[in-house]
């Protein structure tokens, strides 16, 4: 038994026969997230302790991290969580986002990468670009972080470059961006995505590949739809729905191009010179086609095998903690990642990426992090004694108990108004980096034993109860 398929085995994740499926290459993919399943939370901690070679991805968008990392950023703590105090997980960050608008009606509105945390406040920047002329950009519209210069004291800062020193200089583990490992492995990645390009436009109608991709990035950091699609021998590219269309060139420049957003987070102190050479419109890798290539470089199994991507494991696998947009509180909640169209396109774009490159299969783990939200904190250690009455009934609940059921064990529980603010303030609704109460004194993650004797499911039920009893109206 190989240490990928023991670790899902002794989880209780992968039956033998998905296993099996997935390490004779009968299946290029499987994905799943155990949510809904009776596995015990200890068990499910224990197991990914055990198999120290393993890491599981907690990822999060760059932004302002140092609240988060003080572990009194009530929701966003589970950033902290899983990485520093439970340490069953390492954080990667994703720097491939987008700025908060300045009515924070769009863009990324929780980790505020146009914004600067500083005396207990976010203070939103002044966004600039040498692409404009180093002109103020309309705080209307999101940007593009990696294309995006903040004003500081010192003059113009690239934004990865901002948020990058400060999530580091704070951050009590060790901090990957996905970008780093994209542009360290760049000479393989090239490899991969050059024969994925031709061989999906081979098998697509017209040569159509925009299922491949995300959006473009134009050069004043606006982002804008992109199609994407093969024409003879060169591939095109159009960001007005197919009204003009753009030549790119052949797929060797198509996967510069797609690699360029990766290099700037990558060499930040050089992102000027490397901004100026973007093209007009700048293509960005769907979400799915960057998780596959994670999975295959190793990013949460970094100590699996010198070789990641090659025997004696039967097949790669990525884990990640998913978030409770992504991962979902199952049975409630399922979460995107459980969607019937994204495994789909996921189960397409790996299947195209492993045939065209000869790769083995990839067995894709979303863990929910509904039990780890769970946890008490430091920050109000007497929680602990006020949450366990209600842990423990849920524990006893039947194995297909439902929402309701948890609701009624909620109104059994006499002592849910003791339970401090600062808990109640994961449940509200509201998910904001500012932390609650005084940053400079962190506040560490306790690992309940009444967590640890819940399901997964039942610790579903118990966030979709509290979430029902304490949101904000």
């Amino acid at each position: 038994m190989t240490e990928v398929a023991g670790f899902l085995e002794d989880a209780g994740l992968f039956t033998p026969e998905i296993v099996e499926r997935l390490a004779t290459r009968e299946w290029h993919y499987a994905g799943v997230n155990p949510g809904g399943s009776s596995v015990q939370v200890g068990r499910l901690l224990d197991v990914v302790r055990h198999h120290d070679w393993l890491q599981p991805m907690r990822g999060g968008r760059i932004g302002n991290w140092a609240p988060i990392w003080s572990g009194r950023s009530p929701l966003l703590a589970y950033n902290r969580a899983a990485t520093a105090d439970l340490r069953v997980a390492r954080p990667v960050i994703h720097s491939l986002t987008r700025t908060e608008t300045s009515d924070l009606s769009a863009g990324d509105t929780v980790y505020r990468p146009g914004s600067v945390y500083q005396s207990g406040a976010l203070q939103p920047l002044v966004l600039t670009s040498p692409l404009v002329g180093w002109q103020d950009l309309d705080p209307r519209l999101p940007r593009f972080v990696p294309w995006t210069w903040g004003r500081t004291s010192v003059g113009p800062v690239n934004l990865v470059h901002l948020h990058a020193e400060q999530t580091r200089l704070h951050a009590p583990v060790p901090v990957l961006d996905e970008s780093d490992m994209f542009w360290q492995h760049h000479r393989l990645v090239r490899q991969w995505l050059t024969r994925l390009w031709d061989r999906a436009a081979d098998e697509s109608p017209g040569g159509d590949i925009t299922w491949l991709f995300g959006r473009g990035v134009r050069r004043d950091a606006s982002i804008s739809p992109l199609r994407m699609r093969r024409d003879g021998s060169v591939f095109v590219q159009s960001a007005d729905d197919g009204v003009t269309w753009e030549k790119v060139g052949e797929a060797e420049l198509l996967t510069d191009r797609c690699l360029l957003p990766y290099r700037v987070v990558a060499q930040a102190d050089i992102a000027e010179g490397l901004v100026r050479s973007a093209p007009e419109v700048t293509p960005l890798l769907s979400t799915r086609l960057a998780k596959a290539l994670l999975g295959y470089l190793g990013a949460s199994s970094p100590g699996a095998a010198a070789d990641r991507y090659s025997q004696p494991l039967p097949f790669a696998m990525l884990v990640e903690w998913g978030a409770l947009n992504l991962g979902g509180f199952p049975p409630v909640r399922p979460g995107v990642f459980a969607g019937k169209g994204y495994q789909q396109l996921t189960r397409l774009t790996v299947t195209a990426l492993a045939q065209a490159n000869d790769l083995p299969a990839l067995a894709y783990v979303m863990l929910p992090l509904a039990p780890l939200i769970l946890m008490p904190s430091t920050a109000k250690p007497l929680d602990v004694a006020w949450l366990a009455p209600f842990f423990h009934r849920l524990s006893m609940l039947a194995p297909e108990a439902t929402v309701q059921d948890a609701q009624a064990a909620f109104r059994e529980w006499v002592r849910a108004d003791a339970v401090s603010a600062f808990y109640r303030g994961k449940f509200s609704g509201v998910t904001s980096v500012a932390p609650h109460g005084p940053g400079e004194v962190e506040a560490q993650t306790i690992e309940q034993i009444e967590v640890r004797a819940l399901t997964l499911r039942q610790a579903g039920l118990a966030v979709a109860t509290l979430f029902s009893a304490w949101a904000a109206s």
